[in-house]
């Protein structure tokens, strides 16, 4: 049995900034002058073929620059993987003196895998077309990376990113247990605007606000970090006005408590500008999204849960919940900047589809894994694929994760448009029969049709 996973890792954004004199530079020789960058840590995912992953779960305990022993992170992060296949999450900045760096040190703990297994055996004790949940083994813990492109200088007053990509082709053995292989690449931060890269759907709770300065806190679930995220004038606002919650539709409307969901630019020096912020629910809210494993009615269906908000002490990323759909629920979509063509809908339990992510809204009576919801949305469905169909707008995949086969699937509409972000490829007709793509969108079933993808994301791998 042969397994390609692959995932991406860190990116680090460096910009420096002359401080003044010292006893010495970090990885040169003799006095001289020293100065500061601004480091921000980010981790994306480049997906597995064969398993079908449903959640990866890692612990970055440590990220090192050498000599100098110089740490980019101060305490773990908890990162889930499976929905960084075409974004990336933004995990730590700071400031690291400016010099000639020989190499990176990244300690990982605690993985946690959640997969679908249709290979036909048994593996790392998952019956064959079962959804099983494991801490493979990992080891080593630790990587030293002292390739390309270190040696590394980072100079006063400059900018830059390093992409780490943590390889699972190479790392995961035919048991799912886990050594480490990564690589790495600069990117540079755009001039004129400062940009180093944008980041997409982070979601999170509202802990604080500055209305003095046009910024808020937003705190993540999985791994507990306080982004302070500025706003501008540039900056939308979508969904505050919802049943007249907050007419003015901007900053004024946001409060201690909120669920948002927020898109980001970073910036040189580590600063998070909020390109767009998402009204998702009020302060006592409890959201759970995953993706749909199984549907056993109208009513009645499986999640394997990629987050939640707040942190509930009952259910875990990875688990497997049993989802119940109260009497008159709503089914809404969260279009998050599309137009959802008019031969599609989400208005019931008939609309659900094996593969879909939806959020539902934790109710009374529900208890552990099993949740009572009144409410289910349709969210953005992350997967890879091969292009079958080449198109000029429209193109259909096939070659999919095991877990859309196993349930009659076999090929995916996808529609693209002027609100689709493409990477790696100009559009979709560059596309070519057997391009591997990685898709990012609302998935919708359709009655005596195939699946269609709304694309928000297209990258060619």
């Amino acid at each position: 049995m042969r397994m390609r996973w692959s995932f991406l890792g860190l990116i680090l954004v460096v910009a420096g900034s002359l401080l003044g004199c010292s006893s010495g530079t970090v990885g040169g020789g003799g006095g001289g002058t020293v100065g500061t960058g601004n480091v921000a840590v980010m981790m994306g995912d480049a997906p597995p073929d064969g398993v079908t992953v449903l959640s990866f779960e890692v612990s970055l305990t440590g990220a090192v620059l050498q000599p100098g022993n110089v740490s980019l992170v101060s305490t773990p992060i908890r990162i889930e993987l499976k929905q960084l296949e075409v974004e990336l999450a933004f995990l730590n900045a700071v400031q690291v003196p400016a010099g000639t760096y020989t190499s990176i040190q990244l300690t990982f703990a605690n993985p946690e895998l959640t997969f679908f297994n249709n290979t036909g055996v048994t593996l790392a004790g998952c019956p064959n077309g079962q959804v099983c949940k494991i801490d493979p083994p990992l080891s080593p813990v630790t990587v030293n990376f002292a390739g390309p492109p270190f040696p590394l200088t980072i100079a006063a007053n400059s900018s830059l990113g390093l992409l780490v990509d943590f390889d699972l082709q190479n790392s995961l053995s035919q048991t799912l247990s886990v050594a480490p292989v990564i690589s790495i690449v600069t990117l540079p931060a755009v001039q004129g605007t400062g940009q180093i890269e944008e980041i997409e759907d982070v979601f999170g709770r509202v802990v604080s606000v500055d209305a003095a300065n046009s910024r808020f806190t937003l705190e993540l679930t999985l791994s507990g970090q306080q982004l302070v995220v500025v706003v501008d004038a540039q900056t939308e606002f979508e969904d505050f006005d919802d049943d007249g919650l907050c007419p003015a539709n901007n900053f004024s409307c946001i409060q201690v408590g909120q669920i948002l969901e927020v898109d980001l630019r970073i910036l040189a020096g580590g600063v998070l500008r909020a390109r767009k912020v998402e009204f998702e629910d009020g302060p006592n809210a409890e959201e759970v999204e995953g993706i749909i494993v199984a549907i056993q009615s109208t009513t009645q269906f499986q999640i394997v849960v990629l987050n939640e908000v707040p942190n509930l002490a009952d259910i875990e990323v990875g688990d497997l919940i049993n989802v119940t759909v109260q009497s008159g629920a709503n089914f809404r979509i969260d279009p998050n900047g599309l137009t959802i063509p008019a031969d599609l809908r989400f208005e019931s339990g008939a609309d659900l589809l094996v593969g879909q992510t939806v959020q539902v809204r934790r109710r009374s009576g529900s208890s552990g894994t099993n949740i009572n919801t009144d409410r289910v949305r349709l969210r953005r469905t992350r997967f890879t694929a091969s292009v079958q169909t080449p198109g000029a707008q429209t193109f259909q995949v096939n070659q999919l994760p095991a877990l859309f086969t196993a349930n009659g699937i076999t090929s995916i509409e996808v529609r693209t448009s002027a609100e689709t972000d493409f990477d790696n490829v100009s559009g979709a007709a560059a596309l070519i029969a057997g391009d591997r793509v990685s898709l990012r969108g609302l998935l919708f079933r359709r009655t005596g049709g195939i699946p269609v993808l709304v694309a928000k994301k297209v990258r060619k791998r």
